[in-house]
């Protein structure tokens, strides 16, 4: 365990290497010109890359190391089966890819805007739940959507005054 410990301390500290050397070069580089470029975006590929590396080898330590445990007690197993294990990855990366668009969207959109409009993400998951889990929504439930929904509608229409 002192060895998984180990390895995954060393693929955080490069992890965390590569993301504040990524914020130094954006700092050091914000007075010349404000567009990213194909280096920048290659580099967030692999920052990516190193983030997704450093969260398995932490969720395998946990896993065999903590949760892992549990599964000997009842002579069970842990593991996964290929299609769960599929739909968990393509979760992780969509969710990798809406923090990356909310980076940039705060960074060249309109902030107020961008910041009410992700505010409002549980609406989405609410509306998810309907439709992929067949959930019944009670009327305040109902209601609060709706609202959420006619806020966007209002921001959006009116973020061309920004």
């Amino acid at each position: 365990s002192h060895a998984a410990m180990t390895d995954h301390r060393n693929w955080a500290f490069v992890t965390a290497g590569v993301i504040v050397a990524m914020g130094l070069w954006q700092w050091l580089r914000r007075h010349r010109d404000s567009q990213p470029n194909l280096l920048l975006a290659i580099t967030f590929m692999l920052a990516g890359r190193l983030l997704a590396a450093t969260a398995w080898k932490g969720a395998e330590l946990v896993f065999r190391y903590g949760l892992g445990v549990m599964a000997l007690v009842g002579a069970r197993t842990l593991r996964m089966a290929a299609p769960v294990a599929m739909v968990a990855v393509a979760a992780g990366v969509i969710d990798l890819c809406a923090n990356a668009l909310y980076l940039l969207a705060t960074r060249y959109g309109p902030l107020g805007v961008v910041v009410t409009l992700s505010s409002l993400y549980p609406a989405s998951t609410v509306i998810l739940a309907r439709f992929a889990l067949g959930e019944r929504l009670n009327a305040w439930q109902a209601a609060g959507v709706a609202c959420a929904l006619v806020a966007i509608a209002l921001i959006v229409s009116g973020s061309r005054t920004f």
